[in-house]
């Protein structure tokens, strides 16, 4: 399992990072005789991604890929979160620095669900190893347990790759209010199907196959058989609750499941979510 380590501070995950071409070479020679002897090229069309703080090597990258640095997006992402009364949940990093990921939670603001006051959340992913795109996910949060613990559903869901070509890059602080703004509007009205769709036993156990990994399995179907949910409202209340209760916060499966969740319940459900 990869290492994650878990700032408190939005700052440590802000360390500075740097793009160092990697020469290219040549061999120069004749195949009959023994003296051989390289040649320099401009490039190789290959870059290192060096952490500027300690040194380290975070990846090797093709020419093409475009350095977005986490300042950078953390720059145009915090006036707008902070606009809108965004609190800083998480601010972790992952695999040796290759991966970090940031997670907000608005509680000045309410979206009515099911019968239920909720707060939107935004998540904001970017990697320095090309393994994850500049993603920016919306969600909501619940509190369900006395100790403070919550957790996200995802009702929004913006990409970006790491490309010279992509200019939207330069957009992202407008992207994440229009996430937030889109979350307010949409995510009510989908928790009012979900409640009022009749929940089917097939569609039970297509979410322990594909949500659950095996040492969860027996803990969803035992959640399931002691709560009997009826709707697909209740089937979420299952998963957040088994999310909150028996998986690691910091655990990058964790997090995955909760990106999957509502996804996987209003296509079982049949619910239409707007674009």
């Amino acid at each position: 399992m990869p290492s994650i380590n878990k700032f408190t501070e939005l700052e440590n995950t802000l360390f500075p990072v740097l793009e160092v071409p990697i020469p290219g070479m040549s061999l120069k020679g004749k195949p009959n005789e023994s003296e051989w002897e390289f040649d320099c090229a401009e490039s190789s069309g290959y870059k290192l991604i060096i952490n500027d703080k300690t040194g380290n090597i975070i990846s090797c990258m093709t020419e093409d890929y475009k350095l977005v640095k986490n300042e950078t997006i953390i720059n145009q992402a915090i006036k707008p979160i902070e606009n809108k009364g965004g609190i800083l949940l998480e601010s972790i990093t992952t695999n040796n620095d290759r991966k970090s990921y940031w997670k907000w939670n608005f509680p000045d603001i309410e979206v009515p669900m099911a019968g239920e006051e909720m707060n939107p959340t935004i998540e904001i992913h970017n990697s320095y190893d090309g393994s994850t795109e500049i993603r920016i996910l919306g969600g909501t949060f619940r509190l369900i347990c006395s100790n403070g613990l919550m957790v996200g559903t995802v009702t929004s869901k913006y990409r970006n790759k790491h490309l010279h070509t992509n200019t939207q890059i330069d957009n992202l602080g407008s992207i994440i209010e229009s996430s937030i703004n889109s979350l307010i509007a949409t995510f009510g009205p989908i928790g009012e199907q979900l409640a009022d769709r009749k929940l089917k036993t097939k569609d039970i156990a297509q979410v322990a196959k594909e949500l659950f990994p095996q040492r969860t399995n027996d803990l969803f179907i035992s959640k399931v058989l002691l709560d009997k949910p009826k709707t697909y409202w209740d089937l979420l209340n299952v998963c957040t609750n088994l999310l909150t209760h028996h998986m690691h916060r910091d655990n990058q499966t964790t997090r995955q499941i909760e990106s999957r969740l509502l996804p996987t319940l209003t296509k079982l459900a049949q619910v239409e979510v707007p674009n």
